[in-house]
């Protein structure tokens, strides 16, 4: 089905869309964005963090989500796709079909230099406004950088930063450590150390 760029599609109109569709479409407030393909270490620091976190998260009351699963975002009226997303506890979907998914608790973006300007801002302060959601986690794809914002119980949030691939990042909502080294695991090349894009 050909997507237009100019018309305003309701929510059902999308769901229908993407139902039907191969490709993956998030939905902004009645306009449709075709999400295209990453890199190959996108997609493999993407698979490192699922199985980081399937791994540390086995013997608790929590699922990781691929890209496939949509967020919710109702007070926005967005449908997104983040990279990794985390449920602890019963996920919570708007549909039976249990395709949009309303609490995750940890979201995590694998960021590229097209996307990193959205992922640490507008799309972050759209996520904000998930009352479940806690914890967000940034991956850096052309160097070795993992960031963590949190949401404390005061609502302020504390941001922390790893560098090297021999550091570890602390996920307070899933009182959990991560390895650096394990999110990039046979990632070749990547500099470590803070440079500007």
């Amino acid at each position: 089905m050909e997507i237009s760029k100019d018309k305003y599609y309701t929510p059902e109109e999308y769901f229908a869309i993407v139902e039907d569709s191969q490709e993956k479409y998030e939905y902004h407030e009645g306009k449709l964005y075709n999400m295209a393909g990453g890199t190959s270490d996108h997609s493999a620091i993407s698979a490192n963090a699922i199985i980081a976190l399937g791994n540390a998260l086995s013997e608790k009351d929590c699922i990781v989500y691929t890209s496939d699963q949509q967020v919710v975002i109702h007070s926005q009226k967005r449908y997104v796709y983040p990279d990794v997303s985390v449920v602890c506890g019963e996920p919570e979907h708007e549909d039976e079909k249990k395709i949009r998914l309303t609490n995750p608790k940890l979201i995590v973006e694998v960021l590229s230099e097209g996307t990193i300007d959205y992922d640490r801002s507008d799309k972050f302060h759209l996520y904000c406004k998930i009352p479940s959601f806690q914890e967000y986690l940034l991956i850096h794809s052309n160097r070795v950088l993992v960031e963590t914002y949190y949401r404390k119980e005061s609502g302020s949030w504390s941001i922390s930063s790893a560098f090297k691939l021999a550091d570890t990042i602390h996920l307070y909502s899933l009182d959990l450590d991560l390895s650096v080294k394990d999110i990039y695991k046979k990632i070749k090349g990547l500099p470590e150390g803070i440079r500007e894009y």
